[in-house]
């Protein structure tokens, strides 16, 4: 009576090992006379190829006919999969012009996530890309949503207080042309629409700027930086309103301005990865084969 359990357990410790050695993702590179090849075989029983120059760098997996993947934080791109950035910028979207300070996290190469705080607000935010080149890298599209607080208290001038306190929200859409071989500088276009909740009671009104044309530029700096620089125009559909019901910037065009800089951290930290070898990132780096 004992045999069949044992039997059981028997054959389903087999049938565990075979399929936990069927599902092991062997991959290595072999050497070449001229380049090197990496193969992977997935879970799925899927195989990658890809020719790999002999001068790469020692965590770089770009294939040759590719270029490498950068990663950025604002217009021109994402952070990629698990890197850490630590974000210090001057933003003039709206007066007053805050200081801020903010974090952000890769959670996929086409997904991060973060928040920022500064002198008179503080936020939450996303950006998720839409569409980007394959081999090339030059043309990226995503958007990025934003949500905080926002309190700004202050004298104006002895008859006018300005005593802001609202939810703001942001939606901004962004194309980005990246230069140069490497792909390490980039040109973008943001479109932002920007709601501001007044939180007063009685609340006075929500305001409106639509931001339809902020030019940037963005470039790395070594392999752990980047710097960031836009310059554009808002028009204020129902102006700023003061607590003495005046409003400013009531149906007019007002210049913004943003300059910041990032630094990154992390283990991935500055290592590309294109559709071929982004297997690369889901666990150890390949063995060599000589």
């Amino acid at each position: 009576m004992k045999t069949i359990p044992i039997f059981v357990m028997a054959s389903a410790l087999f049938l565990a090992a075979h399929y936990a050695a069927a599902s092991e993702s062997p991959d290595y590179i072999s050497r070449g006379d001229s380049v090197d090849t990496f193969r992977y075989t997935g879970g799925n029983g899927k195989t990658y190829s890809a020719q790999l120059p002999k001068n790469r760098a020692p965590n770089d997996y770009t294939p040759i006919g590719f270029v490498k993947q950068p990663s950025f934080i604002r217009g021109s791109g994402t952070l990629n999969k698990n890197e850490h950035a630590v974000v210090l910028s001057l933003d003039g979207d709206l007066i007053p012009s805050p200081l801020m300070l903010g974090y952000r996290y890769g959670l996929f190469y086409w997904w991060d996530m973060g928040g920022a705080n500064g002198v008179f607000q503080a936020f939450v935010q996303t950006r998720m890309e839409n569409l980007k080149t394959r081999e090339t890298e030059k043309f990226f599209w995503s958007n990025e949503f934003r949500a905080g607080y926002k309190v700004h208290d202050a004298n104006i001038n002895s008859n006018l207080r300005f005593d802001d306190r609202s939810l703001v929200g942001t939606f901004d859409n962004s194309l980005s042309y990246r230069l140069g071989n490497a792909r390490r500088q980039a040109l973008y276009l943001l479109s932002v629409l920007y709601v501001d909740y007044d939180l007063h009671t009685p609340r006075r009104q929500t305001d409106y700027y639509v931001m339809p044309a902020i030019l940037g530029f963005e470039t790395m700096i070594k392999e752990h930086d980047s710097f960031f620089i836009e310059l554009g125009a808002a028009y204020s559909i129902n102006g700023m309103q003061f607590g003495d019901n005046t409003k400013l910037y009531e149906n007019t065009w007002f210049p913004v301005f943003r300059i910041g800089m990032a630094i990154r951290s992390g283990a991935n930290t500055a290592i590309y990865y294109t559709r071929e070898t982004k297997p690369l990132s889901r666990g150890k780096q390949p063995k060599e084969v000589k």
